[in-house]
This record gives structure tokens, C-alpha cells and sequence, in this order.
């Protein structure tokens, strides 16, 4: 990598430029890769680990209630969902490492901040009301469970967001 690449790369990690282009935001080939990823990863992870107390994850199932909400109030949902993803992560890492477990999350928590940009940028056009309706959450007690609901959680509710979105509205 030349100067020109390091200062390049540099002024981007400071003005926090995000790497999602528009066309990626609702390409199906790059929402398709990380759901694959999930779903290779939660093979790889199935090592017994049991968590000294619950984690909690966003719940993964699109029962009739879910589909019945609006767009927005589904995409609020997801944004929750990836909160307490992100606010997972290192509990599961500490969690992992008392289980004596060589696995590493640290890849975990790049590809759900990539995630949460994608669908950060479809809100460009989703109009977001302002309900109180609260998120249903799932516990997971083991290293299993959190990758399975990770895993449908993509699959499901991440999915559906940004396919409906993308479809409805013609991002720029």
C-alpha cells in the first residue's frame, strides 16, 4: 500500500466514512454472503460453552403479530435487535474465553456493524413513527443458542427489512 493508500485509508477512519455504497445497500448477492456467513459461523461455534447468566438477543421469529406491524416499526425492531447484539458481544467473548474455548468473536462484531449500516442506510427513506411498542427478546444460555438466534435472526427479520425496503423505495 502506497503513501497515498495509508493517508487515503486514514482520512477515512477519521472522518468515519461509512464503506456501504447505495448499490451494495440492496445488492441480494451481499445480504446473501453475511447470512451465509451466519449461517457457517453458527455451525463452527456449536462447542459446548454455557453462559454463567442470560444473554440477551433480539427474539428471531416473524410470527403473525411481526408481520402485521409497518415497515418502520419492523425496522425499529432490527435496530433494537442489532443493539443488543453489539451490546452481546463481549460478554460472549469473556463468557468464551472462561469456557476455555479457542473461538474468537472479533469478526462477529465487524459484520454486525456492517449490517447496521446496510439497514442504517435504507432508513433513508423509511419513515419511523414513534411507538412504544417494546421489542420481545430471547435469552440464550449457551454459545448454541446465541449463534441460532443470530442466524435467524438474519435470516428472518434482518432480511425481510431490508428486502421489503429496497423493493417499496428506490434507493439513491
Amino acid at each position: 500500500m502506497g503513501v497515498t493508500g495509508l493517508l487515503i485509508l486514514l482520512q477515512m477512519l477519521l472522518v468515519n466514512v461509512k464503506l456501504v455504497t447505495p448499490q451494495r445497500v440492496c445488492d441480494r448477492k451481499v445480504l446473501d454472503s453475511y447470512i451465509r456467513n451466519a449461517v457457517d459461523e453458527a455451525k463452527v461455534m456449536n462447542v459446548p460453552c454455557q453462559f454463567p447468566e442470560d444473554i440477551l438477543l433480539p427474539e428471531p421469529s416473524m410470527n403473525a403479530e411481526w408481520r402485521k406491524l409497518q415497515i418502520s416499526q419492523q425496522w425499529d425492531e432490527v435496530q433494537e435487535g442489532f443493539s443488543l447484539l453489539t451490546s452481546a458481544a463481549p460478554k460472549i467473548t469473556k463468557f468464551i474465553s472462561e469456557c476455555k474455548s479457542d473461538i474468537s468473536l472479533q469478526n462477529f462484531s465487524i459484520k454486525v456493524r456492517n449490517m447496521k449500516n446496510i439497514l442504517d442506510r435504507t432508513n433513508t427513506k423509511v419513515e419511523t413513527e414513534n411507538t412504544d411498542r417494546e421489542s420481545k427478546t430471547f435469552a440464550a444460555r449457551t454459545l448454541q443458542q446465541f449463534y441460532s438466534v443470530y442466524k435467524n435472526f438474519l435470516q428472518g427479520k434482518y432480511r425481510t427489512v431490508v428486502l421489503s425496503i429496497c423493493s417499496n423505495v428506490k434507493l439513491r
